[in-house]
Parts: structure tokens; C-alpha cells; sequence
């Protein structure tokens, strides 16, 4: 039996005949947690950010807008892409994009750079959200089959 069968991912042609695990309900719902760490993490270091970038709370607060402003122009394109791609794909994409994000904005001494990391961390977020975009696509509903 391939993997995919067993995990519920594969590629996008690719029919399983096992309903997903909960085990992969799990990995989508860390998914949809993961997303907004990048945000969560700026916000609650927000006093020791303005400090060390030397920026004032209004720039602070663009960070926050790029975030969202990208999260909210890329879900309509990756939702389309969700749709393509396999689950695992989407699932690497973000974890990755989150993961990155988080290690440049630690490492980097540049405000122009946190900028860049917003709008990366942002699609990243425009990935994880739920129908019609996102991970929980609708090749991944049909394959969950009907509630209850």
C-alpha cells in the first residue's frame, strides 16, 4: 500500500481509498497554529523591536499590515495553487516559509529586510487558511468525504 493511501497526501491525481488520519488533522491544525507564530512572536517582542531597529510604533505597525495586506493578496492566488499541488507540498511550503521567516527577522539588523520577511510570513499564513483556500483544499474535503 503506497504512503499515500495511508496518509491521506499525494499527488493531486492521486486517489486514496483510506479517509486522512486524525494524525494529519493534527499536522493541518499545528498548520493553521504555525502560521501567525511570525506575528504573534513580533508583537509580544514589539518594545525590544522598536529598540533595536530604532523605528517608531507606526513602523512597527506597517510590519503588521505587510502581513496581513500579503496574507490577504496572495489567498486568493495559493488557493488556486492549493488546489494543484499536493498536501505535502502545502504543508513544506509553510512550515518552511514560517520557519525562514522567523530565522531572518531573528538574524537581520535591517528594517527593510523584517519588511520582506512580513510579506514572506504573510503568504506563508495565506497558505493555512481554511476553504475555500488554504490547506484544507477541496481535493482534500472530497477525500474526507461527508461529515458525521
Amino acid at each position: 500500500m503506497p504512503a499515500s493511501a495511508v496518509t491521506g497526501i499525494g499527488s493531486p491525481g492521486e486517489q486514496s481509498h483510506v479517509k486522512p488520519s486524525l494524525h494529519l488533522l493534527g499536522v493541518l491544525a499545528g498548520l493553521m497554529g504555525v502560521s501567525p507564530l511570525f506575528m504573534l512572536t513580533l508583537s509580544s517582542t514589539s518594545a525590544a523591536v522598536v529598540e533595536r531597529f530604532e523605528i517608531t510604533a507606526g513602523q512597527l505597525g506597517l510590519v503588521a499590515t505587510l502581513v496581513f495586506g500579503s496574507a490577504a493578496v496572495a489567498a486568493r492566488p495559493l488557493g488556486r495553487w492549493t488546489d494543484v499541488v499536493s498536501l505535502r507540498w502545502q504543508l513544506l511550503l509553510n512550515f518552511g516559509g514560517v520557519a525562514l521567516s522567523l530565522l531572518v527577522a531573528a538574524l537581520t539588523t535591517s528594517y527593510l529586510l523584517i519588511c520582506v520577511v512580513a510579506v514572506l510570513a504573510g503568504a506563508s499564513q495565506a497558505i493555512s487558511i481554511p476553504p475555500p483556500t488554504g490547506c484544507c483544499s477541496k481535493r482534500f474535503l472530497r477525500r474526507s468525504g461527508p461529515a458525521g
